[in-house]
């Protein structure tokens, strides 16, 4: 089937409202298994392998990457413990495969994007409003600034969103009764070497 293959799904991101975008299949290259991610996520142990596949083709995935994953969603779709979750996506993490804030229950995938929508697109793609419209939803997620480092060149996202990822930095998503998340590493710097 060419470069990858496509796993087909509907679930609770299809039929609830405000979970996610409408999405009939997702794009797994053969170099997931493979590949240098592909091994370095396999070194990770079978958790961490069994999670980044559940990140890219869970029913509340998205083509963005970023989307709100509940941990006890995560925990009953993999058959893995609370621990064995927390763990997993720590070492995910740390390979820069992806990043969960517990917080606000989102996960990112920083190259899911890439993969699913493109490397980069036109203005006048019709995915560019839709990913607009996407993001806005999600700008006080902790990953919002990140995505729009990531993508904002790429997929055309303008002023004001590059305006909201500015107030994003200038202050802290962190609602005024909720404490921040533990210290994680930021998704676009380079992990440390042990």
């Amino acid at each position: 089937m060419g470069s990858g293959c496509l796993a087909r799904g509907r679930g609770l991101a299809d039929s609830q409202p405000g979970h996610g975008a409408v999405r009939d299949y997702s794009k797994v290259a053969p170099g997931f298994w493979t590949g240098e991610t592909g091994r370095l996520i396999r070194a990770c142990g079978r958790d961490a392998h069994l999670i980044a596949a559940y990140a890219i083709t869970g029913p509340m995935a998205n083509p963005l990457g970023l989307y709100y994953l509940p941990m006890p969603t995560l925990c009953h779709e993999t058959g893995t413990t609370l621990e064995e979750a927390k763990a997993a996506l720590k070492r995910l993490a740390e390979i820069g495969f992806c990043f969960y804030d517990e917080t606000h229950e989102h996960l990112w995938a920083p190259e899911m994007a890439r993969y699913q929508i493109s490397e980069t697109l036109v203005p006048t793609d019709l995915r560019v409003k839709w990913i607009k419209g996407e993001l806005l939803k999600l700008r006080k997620s902790r990953f919002f600034k990140d995505f729009i480092e990531r993508y904002g060149d790429a997929f055309c996202l303008g002023a004001e969103l590059r305006g909201l990822a500015k107030q994003a930095d200038d202050h802290d998503i962190v609602g005024p009764l909720e404490a921040p998340t533990e210290t994680l590493p930021r998704p676009l710097q380079a992990p440390t070497k042990p």
